[in-house]
């Protein structure tokens, strides 16, 4: 019985991380498109001023 606690905890657990995991990739991937944004601000900023 222990053993089965045990086990369906272990797969709860597991399954906490794979949730984190793609809360993290997602993340990342979003932290990337706002630095392209961010460069490409910063390049449209420097082009208007530069008229």
């Amino acid at each position: 019985m222990r053993e089965k606690t045990h086990d369906q905890e272990r797969a709860a657990y597991t399954q906490q991380i794979i949730q984190k995991e793609k809360q993290l990739d997602k993340l990342r991937e979003e932290k990337q498109a706002v630095e392209r944004l961010l460069y490409q601000l910063e390049d449209d900023f420097e082009e208007v001023t530069r008229v």
